[in-house]
């Protein structure tokens, strides 16, 4: 999985809190900002689904009006993760930013065997 959740990732440290989602309690994911005097962060998707049931901010009440935060998504993208293929042995630890390009090539990735026999196995064994 090359986007894994940010449920899924092992953060090394907890993020700092004016990183976190008001709603969800995770480090905000395309974070965005709001205008309010509260200025909270939220993910973009947890925003949207609370828009649906409410125009008025979750924290404070005022009417919700968000932006995109590029500075919060450049400090989350910074947080430090265990690559999702720790549990297969991957001892990689980097910035949340680089997972992606990581995951591509990561050598504890489970992957289909190539002889097409159904079986998984581990990337580095693959080849």
């Amino acid at each position: 999985m090359l986007d894994p959740s940010y449920e899924e990732l092992e953060f090394e440290c907890d993020a700092p809190q004016d990183l976190i989602c008001s709603i969800c309690l995770l480090p905000a994911s395309d974070p965005q900002q709001t205008r309010c005097a509260c200025a909270r962060l939220y993910c973009m998707e947890c925003v949207k689904k609370y828009n649906e049931l409410s125009k008025d901010c979750p924290t404070c009440r005022q009417p919700l009006d968000v932006f995109p935060d590029g500075l919060s998504a450049r400090r989350i993208k910074s947080l430090k993760v265990k690559c999702s293929n720790s549990n297969s042995g991957c001892p990689w630890v980097n910035e949340l930013g680089d997972l992606r390009a990581h995951l591509v090539a990561c050598e504890c990735a489970i992957v289909p065997c190539q002889n097409g026999c159904g079986e998984t196995m581990l990337r580095k064994k693959a080849s």
